[in-house]
C-alpha cells in the first residue's frame, strides 16, 4: 500500500472500519499515522474553505468540458476560466482538479490509436502543399483504414465489417 495516495489509503481505511476492523491496525497495515487519519477524517466532515472553493472550480471545468465536449487541455481550461469568469487560477491547481475528474481511461483510445496511425503510415511519409491534398489524403486513408485495413486486435478482420458483424 506504499504507492497509494494517503487520501486513497485513509478511504480504505473509512470502508474498512465500517466493517468492524480496528482502526488502530488498519493504519498500521496502510503505514499511517492515526493522528492523520483522524485528521483526514475531520476534514471530510467541514471541508475547508479552500476545499469549498475547489468544489466551485470543478464545477466551472465541466461546465467548460460539456461546452467544449472534453477537447481542452489543462491550459486551454486555464484561458477559458480566465476569459468567461475572470479566474486567474494556477495552471498547476487546474491540472490537480481536472486529474481528480473520475473518467474513463480508454474513452479517447480509439481515436488516438487511428491519429497514430494516420501520422506514420500517411501524414509523415507526404508533403502536402495545400489544406484540401490534406484533407484529401485524410479521406482516402479512413476509407484504407476502416475498409482494407486488417486490424490485429480485432481478430485480423477490417474495421468496417467487424463493426457489422458485432451489430
Amino acid at each position: 500500500m506504499t504507492k497509494l495516495p494517503k487520501t486513497k489509503k485513509f478511504e480504505v481505511i473509512l470502508e474498512m472500519s465500517q466493517r468492524n476492523y480496528p482502526i488502530s491496525l488498519l493504519c498500521q497495515i496502510a503505514g499511517v499515522s492515526k493522528i492523520g487519519y483522524y485528521k483526514w477524517l475531520k476534514r471530510q466532515e467541514s471541508p475547508t474553505a479552500k476545499q469549498l472553493e475547489d468544489e466551485e472550480v470543478k464545477k466551472k471545468i465541466m461546465e467548460c468540458h460539456k461546452k467544449l465536449r472534453g477537447i481542452y487541455g489543462y491550459r486551454r481550461v486555464q484561458v477559458w476560466l480566465e476569459k468567461i469568469y475572470g479566474l486567474h487560477i494556477n495552471h498547476k491547481r487546474i491540472q490537480r482538479l481536472m486529474r481528480d475528474r473520475k473518467g474513463n481511461c480508454w474513452d479517447n483510445a480509439c481515436m488516438e490509436n487511428f491519429f497514430s496511425h494516420f501520422k506514420t503510415e500517411c501524414f509523415y511519409l507526404y508533403s502536402f502543399k495545400t489544406a484540401q491534398e490534406d484533407k484529401d489524403a485524410l479521406k482516402k486513408y479512413m476509407n484504407f483504414y476502416n475498409h482494407r485495413c486488417f486490424q490485429k486486435k480485432l481478430n485480423n478482420l477490417r474495421t468496417y465489417p467487424f463493426r457489422t458483424q458485432a451489430a
